[in-house]
């Protein structure tokens, strides 16, 4: 919410660019197009902007256009039909409201050259991502700089924790009070020092060693299991997620990961809880998290 509002004021512009399938709070310029229906799908290179329920205002619609996953034809098209109007393009670097949907070469550095070209900002949402693929983030892991990031759950250490950080002239917007920035929340005292402790002490270079080999050891383990087993699956792995995937090859965007067996994922995710085992939370759009806590046996 804060970051879409920033990245309005700093460049003048109302439209935020997101990506059909992808989820970034539930704000109104977030709730769009999260989860639509078959029916609702449109073109697409150039899906319709659905509501997510209930309460989101066709003024909200009309400011938020939706472009396609790893298709950089459809985000080019968008800034071609809304000239000068978009200010930002916010995605996932991974898209994890799928499970698990790995950005195609490129993809992530098309996007950050055509921000470059029109003018707008290119926001990371770390929300789940951040703290997980490398010491320096999804920059780091891809390599492509953007101009805004977002973080949260995994900083906080298990308390409730948000931020967002972008260059001196875009945050100077706040202290020069052009963009008002506020919350009961803010700064409070024990979240903070539950963050500088994940930050000093648990995100550290020698941490994301240990993790990273045991997601290796794990996302190789899994991948035994489905060539031995003949399984119609894939692993989709980064940093410390990862996500069983029941697709005969890779998908690249929300409208592939539809088309997944519930029934087989039910199945396979019982079986593993009936046999002590929580690989990741209840709903085929989510994926497992390795823990600094994680020791090679419990892999």
């Amino acid at each position: 919410m804060h970051a879409c509002r920033i990245a309005r004021a700093a460049n003048g512009r109302d439209k935020i660019l997101k990506f059909e399938g992808s989820y970034h709070g539930l704000h109104d310029t977030a709730l769009v197009s999260v989860k639509p229906k078959a029916e609702e799908y449109g073109d697409p290179d150039a899906p319709n902007s659905v509501p997510g329920g209930g309460g989101v205002p066709k003024a909200s619609l009309s400011n938020v256009v939706v472009a396609a996953f790893n298709n950089l034809p459809s985000v080019e098209r968008r800034f071609k039909e809304n000239p000068g109007q978009i200010a930002a393009i916010i995605l996932e670097p991974i898209m994890m409201n799928v499970g698990l949907c790995l950005p195609q070469p490129g993809f992530l550095q098309g996007l950050r050259d055509i921000c470059t070209k029109n003018g707008a900002l290119l926001i990371f949402d770390e929300v789940k991502t951040g703290a997980k693929l490398a010491w320096g983030g999804a920059s780091e892991f891809f390599g492509v700089k953007p101009d805004m990031i977002c973080l949260a759950k995994s900083i906080g250490g298990g308390l409730p924790l948000g931020a967002f950080g972008a260059s001196r002239a875009v945050m100077d917007l706040i202290s020069q009070h052009k963009v008002f920035h506020g919350g009961t929340y803010n700064t409070n005292r024990v979240a903070m020092s539950a963050g500088l402790a994940t930050f000093r002490e648990v995100l550290t270079r020698e941490n994301y060693g240990h993790v990273d080999k045991l997601s290796k050891k794990l996302t190789e383990g899994y991948r035994a299991i489905v060539k031995k087993s003949g399984l119609q699956a894939y692993i989709a792995s980064a940093g410390v997620n990862g996500a069983l995937m029941l697709y005969p090859q890779e998908i690249r965007n929300y409208r592939d990961w539809t088309k997944i067996d519930i029934d087989l994922w039910r199945h396979y995710w019982f079986g593993m809880v009936n046999r002590g085992v929580l690989a990741q939370p209840y709903w085929w759009d989510e994926q497992w998290t390795v823990s600094v806590q994680h020791t090679e046996a419990d892999i």
